[in-house]
């Protein structure tokens, strides 16, 4: 029942992840054309595709057209089953893999989501777990069989994401620990020993076959260059920002607990049946190479979680008795792993794409009213306006990385969110004719555009913004759009022209649109407030105060709109 309460946990959640909707455009076209396209049509610039996870984005696609979102849901649950029922595997069986296989989904919790990466996740939990296997008893039949479902495993693993990097090194590092172990098993038989030596020349032989099926995808070769692929990312993209143990106290505990107490096992667990206290070179290699990549992303977190449970649960399967109530407990572990779930802070339940990510509504306003050029975007939101708007609108800028997009490119794309400089180099380059860009209250982006005035915004909500030039080809729509009014004015400024008394009817048309376009938002109903304000109409003013108390989370805005109408009053 606690695995069916974990699958319902997470299948509970609703889509969040901005690539996905990236990974189901690519798919879709992938299902409906029937090849693997070479040359991206997702994006107006049209480059050469070098790698892309065809297999794992066609299969997404296909869910979703089957199932609906709910069916992409599901799948998330799914492997976190699987994974758990993958690090529940060792030989002999112990309550301490329960437990490490749900704590190591914990930590990695905050990156179960619905993408290609996930399936990573499993492939890494399978990889750690035969190769713990086979270091066991390498000549038994079930470890054989194991070890060599690498070699079908890494041929999928390498059409389904790029990860499978990660999956080579661990193959690399076992191939060289078992040869380590032939030649130091008489000088370091506690580090290296003897018996790990065994079928070091049949591993060796896997092993290379391993890394040679992995050549077999888009990349080729180039695949094994993945990792330098996102250094262009860091500093650009949160979930690639190196990991500090402050992040790990306010955003992720559990993954700090749980590394703790990986850290803790191998220095004074054991591993089984004679209880060696001493933990081999193997062990520590695995270990470091966790926290050498827990340390260099915090996305890749949850890879780590995935690579050390075997080993960590090994050593404290070496000290732990097998009564009862030790079984009893574990079997409460899945509990605590969807109780964890479902009270991590920002989860957001329910069915379907999660609305405070992705612009709908800005979608929908683009649907009804065609717009003509190209566009600028956030980059964020390029993956979903492909999901969405393809083929009407293709966008400049999503995701995908120097594996699509020119990497000076996606560095001008990044600055000119804040940079005019850098969107003016765009502009002059693909000629926009409007732009959409992401508008969440206190956030930065699309500066140059809430600077320029030959751009005239004609949509606005809590999550995104869409600009037209005015002397352009949506000139028409720009004439109809909002007279004062940017996506980063400050609710200040516009009160302050409120208490003055001036711009009173260019305020009241621009709250007319916000209020039309987002009924629901907090700003729209501010705006109001100060439209009716400026214009001294007490009746009207009262209404959008009322407005504003029931759609504001905090007391502070409806505290200074009335401080401001007793002054003018």
């Amino acid at each position: 029942m606690g695995l069916i309460a974990t699958v319902i946990a997470i299948s509970a959640r609703k889509l969040g992840d901005f690539d996905l909707p990236w990974h189901l455009a690519f798919g879709r076209i992938v299902v409906h054309t029937k090849t693997i396209p070479r040359i991206d049509d997702l994006a107006y610039t049209h480059r050469p595709i070098q790698y892309a996870e065809f297999l794992a984005d066609a299969g997404l696609y296909g869910l979703i057209r089957l199932a609906g979102p709910f069916g992409l849901q599901l799948l998330g649950g799914l492997l976190a089953l699987l994974a758990l029922w993958i690090l529940s595997r060792r030989d002999p069986a112990s309550p301490a893999d329960l437990w490490l296989g749900s704590f190591s989904i914990a930590a990695a919790s905050a990156w179960w989501i619905v993408r290609p990466a996930t399936l990573s996740f499993v492939f890494i939990a399978w990889t750690a777990t035969c190769l713990e296997l086979h270091r066991a008893h390498p000549r038994s039949k079930a470890a054989r069989w194991c070890f060599a479902s690498l070699i079908p495993v890494h041929l999928l693993w390498a059409n389904l994401h790029g990860f499978v990097v990660i999956g080579l090194v661990l193959i690399a590092a076992y191939m060289a620990y078992r040869v380590g172990c032939s030649v130091l098993h008489a000088r370091f038989p506690r580090f290296f020993p003897a018996t790990d030596a065994n079928e070091w020349k049949e591993t060796c032989v896997v092993g290379g076959s391993v890394w040679l099926v992995s050549l077999i995808n888009m990349a080729g070769f180039n695949l094994l260059a993945a990792p330098f692929r996102a250094l262009p990312d860091v500093g650009r993209v949160t979930e690639w920002e190196p990991t500090t143990l402050r992040f790990l106290l306010t955003q992720e505990p559990v993954a700090l607990l749980y590394a703790v107490l990986v850290l803790v096992l191998l220095v004074g667990g054991a591993s089984p049946p004679k209880t060696h206290r001493l933990p081999s070179a193997w062990d520590c290699l695995v270990i470091l190479l966790g926290i050498i990549l827990a340390s260099s992303a915090v996305r890749l977190l949850a890879v780590a979680a995935m690579m050390t449970a075997p080993i960590a649960a090994r050593r404290l399967a070496g000290i732990l008795p097998k009564t009862n109530m030790i079984w009893m407990t574990a079997s409460a572990s899945p509990w605590l792993l969807a109780l964890w779930i479902l009270l991590r802070p920002g989860t957001s339940f329910g069915i379907g794409f999660e609305p405070d990510h992705f612009p709908e509504p800005a979608v929908q306003f683009i649907q009804s009213h065609p717009l003509q050029g190209k566009m600028w975007n956030s980059s964020v939101y390029g993956g979903y306006f492909s999901w969405r708007l393809y083929p009407e609108h293709r966008i400049l800028m999503d995701g995908r990385t120097a594996w699509v997009h020119e990497p000076r490119l996606i560095e001008l794309a990044s600055k000119s969110e804040r940079s005019t400089e850098a969107f003016q180099q765009l502009h002059r380059e693909f000629h926009f004719e409007w732009a959409i860009c992401r508008a969440f209250e206190n956030e930065a982006f699309g500066l140059p555009l809430a600077q320029d005035n030959s751009f005239a915004m004609v949509f606005w909500d809590d999550v995104s913004a869409i600009y037209v030039r005015r002397d352009g080809l949506n000139h028409e729509l720009s004439e109809s759009g909002y007279k004062l009014v940017r996506h980063l004015t400050p609710l200040t400024d516009l009160l302050a022209l409120a208490v003055q008394g001036k711009r009173g009817l260019e305020l009241e048309h621009d709250a007319q649109l916000a209020c039309q376009q987002a009924p629901l938002s907090a700003r729209a109903a501010f705006v109001e407030a100060c439209a009716a304000m400026a214009l001294r109409n007490a009746s009207a003013f009262e209404q959008a105060l009322a407005r504003l108390q029931r759609l504001s989370h905090h007391p502070e805005p409806v505290t200074l709109l009335e401080n401001a109408w007793n002054h003018v009053r």
